[in-house]
């Protein structure tokens, strides 16, 4: 079976952005469902995120398309704003890494729109723009 190539760059393989293995995304896995026998829905949905997260930094594209879907089906199920935006932001990530440079600068910006300084957002929008100017120089 083949594996696409997910987009890596500067900006994955970093401490603030590291590539998760299966391992990893096992024992986030876990954590969910340790939390929906025993914990509040905060905490369930906080493991979640956490394995959403982990998805989207996933060296498997298919662990990246996972993490995309469960953020795209998160997104309207919180009222807290500061989740709403992790969310936003760890789309925009699975997006970059999907190749969806366009949808994934959209929602970086999004991110920056709310919180000017938000560091790993501006990094991502830097590599999304870097990926877009080499694709065109293609």
């Amino acid at each position: 079976m083949l594996q696409k190539k997910l987009p890596a760059g500067n900006f994955f393989g970093t401490d603030s952005n590291p590539l998760y293995d299966s391992n990893i995304i096992a024992r986030y896995e876990r954590e969910v469902d340790e939390a929906e026998k025993e914990s509040s829905e905060e905490r369930i949905n906080e493991c979640l995120l956490q394995l959403s997260r982990a998805r989207v930094h996933s060296k498997r594209h298919k662990d990246v398309e996972l993490g995309i879907a469960m953020l795209e089906g998160s997104m309207n199920c919180t009222s807290d704003i500061l989740q709403f935006q992790r969310i936003i932001y760890l789309l925009a990530v699975g997006l970059y890494r999907r190749g969806d440079y366009s949808r994934s600068r959209h929602l970086a910006d999004h991110c920056l729109k709310f919180v000017p300084d938000w560091r790993e957002a501006k990094n991502l929008k830097k590599a999304i723009e870097d990926c877009i100017k080499k694709d065109l120089r293609k």
